[in-house]
C-alpha cells in the first residue's frame, strides 16, 4: 500500500487493503467495520430491488473480458440483476455460510467444505451461469 493511503474508518496509516471493497484500513477492527457495513449494504440492496418487482426471469450471460480472475462490472451487475440468485439467498442458513468461507482464514478449504451443501452448491452454479462460467 502506498504509504500516504488513510484507514477509511479510523484514519490512521492504511496498513492493508480489503479485497473486496478495495478499501484501505490499519487494523483488524477498521477491517470488521467495513465488513459489515457492506454485507449490510448488500442485504439493503438485494431487499430493495426484491420489493422492486417478482418477476423470474433466467440470468442469461453474455460474453465479458476477464481481467485477474476478477468479477467485472458487467458481470456483477447480472449477479446483482438475478433473481434466481436472489432468491436462493433469502435462506439465512446459507447467507451465514457465505459468510463463514468469506471470513475463514484457508477459504480454499472452507469453500471446499461449503460445496458438500447443496445449498451452496446450488448458488455456485447460479453463479456461474450468471457470469457466464
Amino acid at each position: 500500500l502506498k504509504t500516504k493511503e488513510k484507514c477509511a474508518i479510523t484514519g490512521l496509516p492504511a496498513k492493508y487493503r480489503d479485497p473486496v471493497t478495495g478499501l484501505p484500513y490499519a487494523n483488524l477492527e477498521a477491517f470488521k467495520i467495513i465488513r459489515e457495513q457492506h454485507m449490510h449494504n448488500a442485504e439493503s440492496l438485494l431487499e430493495a430491488k426484491s420489493t422492486v418487482g417478482n418477476q423470474k426471469e433466467s440470468c442469461i450471460p453474455a460474453p465479458a473480458e476477464e481481467a485477474d480472475g476478477l468479477v467485472s462490472a458487467e458481470e456483477l451487475g447480472r449477479l446483482d440483476s438475478c433473481d434466481q440468485i436472489r432468491d436462493i439467498l433469502k435462506d439465512s442458513q446459507l447467507r451465514e455460510l457465505v459468510r463463514q468461507v468469506d471470513g475463514s482464514k484457508n477459504r480454499v478449504k472452507a469453500l471446499e467444505e461449503a460445496m458438500r451443501d447443496p445449498r451452496f452448491a446450488e448458488l455456485a452454479d447460479l453463479i456461474a451461469a450468471a457470469i457466464g462460467d
